[in-house]
Parts: structure tokens; C-alpha cells; sequence
């Protein structure tokens, strides 16, 4: 099914605030919900498409994406079968098609991790229409979504993969149990991707260049789930670009113990090919950069982050198995950084820019400008190293 939505009428210099730490992703719920409910109401006022996503359209044979695709420059919201947030709900992906476009980029939401009663408790463990309607408004239509002209991905394809299953976009573990948390935990992003390329395959089945990306726990998830896209689009240029969800060389930034449990809650061993086991023995996390630029050693990559994202310093600070917090300093993160770019291969590009803030993709204040420039870089093939004064 799917379901249409307008974000017409939204200033492209608009911004909104989104706040640090734990609150992060419990924040991002609260306003997308909120502005859900504003933008319901003026549907019912001044007959605006529909806010509920619980009526499927008639497509016939046309496909669940012959709506979208008849309306470019209009976000849809595709209900996708067998797709299910961590609570078990039902779930889809948004689409916006664009004239004329042979190029898509698919972006994967952030919004935390489940892996504690703490981290559970401020992580989304739902996403509808309702919450769509309320990514629409808010974002929409800025950063890695506008359409301005300085925008390097503004004229593709665009898909928006929301975040409601707590595992990084990388689970493959149905009714999977956290500790201290009361029931079951539906761990499927990854399987949720691959019922979305599914869906998309027959649309797009020759496209030029694809671009994965994602923010926060959607840059972890590209590096989970670039295998299953490149494999999907193997004809295409592909580029894979994560804003601020790294894997570090060094233990004392992000611990064995915690890629050791994020590899064994989620079942991410089932999210890779079989030549890539090396990943999931103790301390194998990080070769996934040298992994990739091996097994696809024509597409390009990119990495950003904030020199002491003080975000990520908060959860790779949390220990797996007592819960209790480890303080990982600004220096610390910042000198793994550069531990990571020194050790990466040369198809890894970097955008480094100071200060403790977290993420670049969704900012309207953060992407134009030096940012876009670096992504379009990576794009033209152009793995660019740049470090912001």
C-alpha cells in the first residue's frame, strides 16, 4: 500500500533542534509524532493528503510503487509486507520519485540502539504513517533531501528506511530477548531492507549510480547492509556513505565486548555473505572496511564524523554487560578517528569537522557547503580526505 504525503509550503532554510545523548532518539519520536498530528489535522481542514496509512490503495498490477512513481517530487509511504518494527508492527519505507532521474539514493534513519533496559527505553520501537507524516515536515524536504541545485543528490530517487528495530538496521533475530527488558524484540532491519529492495528492484532495475547512506545508527547500518544493495544493483555505480555511526581500530573507543554483542543480539553474521565470517571473530568488526574495498573494489566510500561526537562517545561508553557507563574522553575519540583513517584502505574517504556534535545528512545548517562538496566527491569516485578548521 501506499500512502501520499506533502511537504509543499516548508521554507528549504528551515531547522529544527534535536537533542544529544539519550534523548536523542526518544526526542525525534516526540516531534515526528507531534508534527503528525498537526499536519492530520490540517488534512482534515483543508482536505490534504491522507494521514492514515492503515487503507491500502487499488495499484492492480501496476505495483506498489506505480502511485509514487506517477507523482514525482512527492513522498509516498509504502506499508511493505513482512516488514516489522522491534514491538512487531508493521512498517514500509518512504519514497520520493524525481523526473527524469536514472539515480537513487537510499537512506537509512538513525535513532540509538537496543541493547540495554536503558538503551531500549529511548530507542523507537515503532514507525507508521502517522511518524511519517511527521518526517515529511520536519525533514523532509532539507539537507541530503533538498532538492536545491547545491544539493549533489537532489535530483535522484530518494528512499527514506526509518529506524524502528533497535539492531542498527543489521538484525536478522525474530523474538530475540535483551536482559532486564520485559519481552521479546523484533530484530529485523536487515530483513526489512531486504523486503524494501524487493519492492524496489523492479522499478529500478538498471539504475546508474545508488547511494547508500545513513545517520547515527543508520551509518552503522550501511556498513551491515552495503553487500545486500551492491548485490541487488551490481550494474550501478555504487557509493556507500556513513555519517557518524564508525567501527574504531581502537579498543578503547569501541570495545570488543561491545561489537562481540551487537554481532551475537542482532545476528549479523546473517546480514553478510559467507566469505565474510573473518568479521564476527573477536575483534573483527573493523576489517568490514577492508572487507568491502575488496569484494567491491569499484564502488567508493565515505566516513564523517565529528572529531569528539559526544553521541557515540555516550553509547560506545556503555558496558554490554553491566550496563554501567565507561567514560571515553573527546581526545580519545578524536585520536581513533585518526587511528581510522590512517588504517582504513584509500577507497575510504573522510570529513572530520570539530566540536562534540553528531551527525551531518539531515542538518540544513550542517550539509550545504563544505559537506555537499565532499559528498559530491565521493560520488564523482573521489575517496577525499578533508578535516574542517
Amino acid at each position: 500500500m501506499s500512502t501520499p504525503f506533502s511537504s509543499e509550503g516548508l521554507a528549504e532554510g528551515s531547522s529544527f533542534a534535536v537533542s544529544s545523548h539519550t534523548t536523542y532518539a526518544i526526542s525525534m519520536q516526540l516531534l515526528l509524532q507531534r508534527f503528525a498530528t498537526v499536519l492530520c489535522l490540517g488534512a482534515l481542514l483543508f482536505a490534504l493528503p491522507a494521514c492514515d496509512s492503515d487503507d491500502p490503495d487499488d495499484n492492480g498490477d501496476e505495483g506498489p510503487l506505480a502511485e509514487a512513481e506517477a507523482n514525482p517530487g512527492r513522498w509516498f509511504f509504502i506499508e511493505t509486507e513482512g516488514a516489522a518494527c522491534r514491538d512487531g508492527s508493521p512498517t514500509g519505507f518512504g519514497i520520493r520519485f524525481q523526473e527524469n532521474s536514472d539515480n537513487l539514493v537510499i537512506y537509512l534513519e538513525g535513532g540509538g540502539a537496543c541493547f540495554s533496559p536503558e538503551t531500549c527505553a529511548t530507542n523507537p520501537g515503532s514507525f507508521g504513517g502517522e511518524e511519517f507524516v511527521g518526517f515529511v515536515g520536519l525533514g523532509g524536504s532539507f539537507g541530503v533531501f533538498s532538492t536545491d541545485a547545491t544539493n549533489p543528490v537532489g535530483d535522484w530517487n530518494a528512499v527514506y528506511v526509518p529506524y524502528c528495530t533497535g539492531d542498527v538496521h543489521g538484525g536478522s533475530a525474530p523474538d530475540a530477548t535483551v536482559p532486564g527488558v520485559d519481552g521479546v524484540q523484533q530484530f529485523v532491519g536487515h530483513q526489512n531492507i531486504e523486503a524494501y529492495l524487493a519492492v524496489l528492484r523492479p522499478v529500478f532495475d538498471d539504475p546508474d549510480k545508488v547511494l547508500l547512506t545513513g545517520s547515527s545508527a543508520g551509518g552503522f547500518g550501511t556498513l551491515v547492509n552495503f553487500a545486500q544493495v551492491a548485490d541487488t544493483f551490481d550494474n550501478a555505480d555504487l557509493t556507500l556513505v556513513n555519517d557518524s555511526g564508525p567501527v574504531f581500530f581502537d579498543d578503547a573507543v569501541f570495545s570488543p565486548a561491545l561489537g562481540g554483542a551487537f554481532v551475537q543480539l542482532f545476528n549479523f553474521p546473517a546480514a553478510f555473505p559467507a566469505d565474510a565470517a573473518a568479521l564476527f571473530q573477536p575483534d573483527g568488526l573493523q576489517n568490514v572496511y577492508a572487507y568491502y574495498d575488496g569484494r567491491y573494489p569499484d564502488a567508493t566510500f565515505g566516513l564523517s564524523s565529528y572529531l569528539q561526537d559526544e553521541t557515540i562517545r555516550f553509547f560506545f561508553g556503555i558496558d554490554p554487560l553491566t550496563g554501567q557507563p565507561v567514560e571515553i574522553t573527546g581526545e580519545q575519540y578524536e585520536n581513533g578517528l585518526g587511528d581510522l583513517n590512517t588504517m582504513a584502505p584509500a577507497s575510504w574517504g573522510t570529513y572530520f569537522a570539530p566540536g562534540t556534535d553528531h551527525t551531518f545528512l539531515r542538518f540544513p545548517d550542517r550539509y550545504p557547503g563544505t559537506y555537499a562538496d565532499w559528498l559530491g566527491s565521493i560520488l564523482d569516485g573521489n575517496a577525499t580526505d578533508v578535516v574542517v578548521d
